[in-house]
C-alpha cells in the first residue's frame, strides 16, 4: 500500500522568521533534512515494519479478546446445561423423553442438535 503524498506550504512571517534565525534554526537546512528523510528508503521501511508490529500487537490484543468471550461464551452455556438438566432431568427419567417444546427451546438456547441434547442428559442420569 503507497503512502500518499503530502504538499504542505508554510509561509513564516519576517518576525517568525527572524526569531528562528536569532535562536539558530536554519529554515533552509531543516527543510532539505526532512525532504531527504521522507525520501529515504530505509526510513521507510523502518516506519513500514513498525506499522506491521503495531498492527500484529493489535492482532494479539483482539486474538485474547475473543478468548476471554469464548471462555464466557462456554461459562454461561455450562450453567445453562446444568440449570437446564437440573429442572428437567426428573422428568426425564421418568420419561425417556422431553417434551417437543422444551426440546426444541433448549436446543436453541443451547445450538445443539437434539441427539446432542438427549446425549447431555443421558451423561446425567
Amino acid at each position: 500500500m503507497a503512502r500518499n503524498k503530502i504538499v504542505t506550504s508554510v509561509s513564516l512571517t519576517p518576525e517568525v522568521f527572524k526569531m528562528g534565525r536569532d535562536e539558530g534554526y536554519n529554515f533552509s537546512e531543516l527543510l532539505e533534512e526532512a525532504i531527504i528523510d521522507r525520501n529515504d528508503p530505509q526510513k521507510e521501511i523502518a516506519f513500514l515494519q513498525g506499522q506491521i508490529q503495531y498492527h500484529q500487537d493489535k492482532i494479539h490484543e483482539l486474538n485474547q479478546k475473543i478468548e476471554i468471550v469464548k471462555k464466557a461464551e462456554n461459562k454461561i452455556k455450562e450453567f445453562i446445561v446444568m440449570e437446564a438438566i437440573e429442572h428437567y432431568l426428573p422428568d426425564y427419567r421418568l420419561t425417556g423423553v422431553l417434551r417437543d417444546s422444551v426440546e426444541r427451546r433448549l436446543c436453541e438456547k443451547l445450538k445443539l442438535t437434539p441427539e446432542e441434547l438427549v446425549e447431555v442428559f443421558d451423561e446425567h442420569l
